[in-house]
């Protein structure tokens, strides 16, 4: 992760930080020493701090500490004219002084660490009239390969990947991240290389692993075909269309990728951030192929990104959540998958 990054953290964990510490004072007194309230405050933000700079998983939990924290806050902002209702003492109680909400936040983060350590298949199907036969595609995105994800990761993909008997494999992007060990990119590039297709593996970059001639290189000299604003017609039956990553800034348009292409074949667009629907559809495009969002990954974040699939006549956009977890192995908000899509 860049150096900017971590300083991004750091005001809203010093906000953050002053807000739990005030709450504390419902469990804990302050000390009637200066001194001492003074290490006290200072040993407090120094743990949460250094928990959201470093990513560790207490990050997550200090999260949902200040998530319920907040909740219950507003709930009883909502009911504070009326605290001799029994609903106010009912909520007053269920707090228990703030208890409540350590629990709370534990159990989630808890959910959130088997949720990311038991992906599943997802499986969707598409009629595409352009098509003569079957086709069947694997998707995997967001991998983040070294956030809780290793070489055994790998060989379970595979082995779930060919026991799928798909037609195609593609990797839409964050396969690696900056964190990711090169021991560990040199076993993707050799494994995914390997895996049994009908027509192979393709790969498109995403804004975590931009792609430079080394690594371009790499995936193609183990057999993964690389598309970077680039079309292939696959066994004279579909195209598959590749874009850079979108954070690059000097792609080509999509008008501009697809000039020229038969339109009369089945275009599958590969996209790793989910961009230009609306294009997309315009052009024809039957089915397109993105990641990046990671269905949130943590509760509430599922609500503010794309995610899921679209359907807007013969156009169909699947966003998946993806394979892997970026920063922190945890993921309380859609589950991790591997996408099957079939085409008839």
């Amino acid at each position: 992760m860049l150096l900017i990054h971590y300083l991004l953290f750091i005001p809203p964990a010093f906000l953050f930080g002053y807000y739990l510490r005030r709450k504390l004072r419902q469990l804990v007194p302050d000390p009637k020493s200066k001194w001492s309230n003074l290490c006290y405050y200072f040993l407090i933000f120094t743990i949460f701090i250094l928990s959201i700079v470093t990513l560790s998983y207490f990050a997550v939990y200090f999260f949902y500490v200040i998530f319920f924290y907040l909740l219950f806050d507003l709930i009883f902002l909502l009911f504070h004219r009326n605290k001799s209702s029994k609903i106010y003492s009912f909520i007053s109680k269920v707090y228990a002084r703030g208890v409540t909400v350590f629990i709370l936040a534990l159990v989630i983060t808890l959910y959130g660490l088997y949720m990311a350590n038991h992906p599943i298949i997802h499986h969707y199907q598409y009629d595409i009239s352009k098509l003569d036969d079957n086709l069947s595609i694997a998707m995997l995105s967001d991998l983040h390969l070294g956030t809780g994800t290793n070489e055994y990761t790998i060989d379970e993909i595979i082995e779930r990947v060919e026991e799928e008997q798909v037609d195609v494999l593609v990797l839409v992007g964050d396969i690696f991240d900056e964190m990711t060990p090169e021991y560990l990119k040199e076993y993707a590039y050799a494994s995914f290389g390997h895996v049994v297709t009908t027509y192979g593996v393709y790969y498109v970059e995403g804004n975590h692993d931009l792609l430079d001639d080394v690594n371009r290189s790499s995936w193609e000299k183990q057999g993964v075909q690389v598309l970077m604003d680039e079309s292939r017609l696959i066994g004279d039956k579909f195209y598959l269309v590749g874009r850079k990553d979108h954070s690059r800034g000097n792609r080509l348009s999509l008008k501009e990728l697809l000039t020229g292409l038969n339109l009369d074949y089945p275009l599958i667009l590969l996209d790793h951030q989910p961009q230009d629907e609306n294009q997309a559809y315009q052009l024809g495009v039957d089915l397109q192929l993105s990641g990046h969002t990671h269905g949130g990954q943590l509760l509430p974040g599922n609500f503010f990104v794309k995610h899921g699939t679209k359907t807007k006549g013969s156009y169909h956009l699947v966003i998946s959540n993806g394979y892997g977890t970026w920063g922190i192995p945890i993921r309380t908000a859609g589950k991790s998958e591997l996408v099957i899509v079939n085409l008839y």
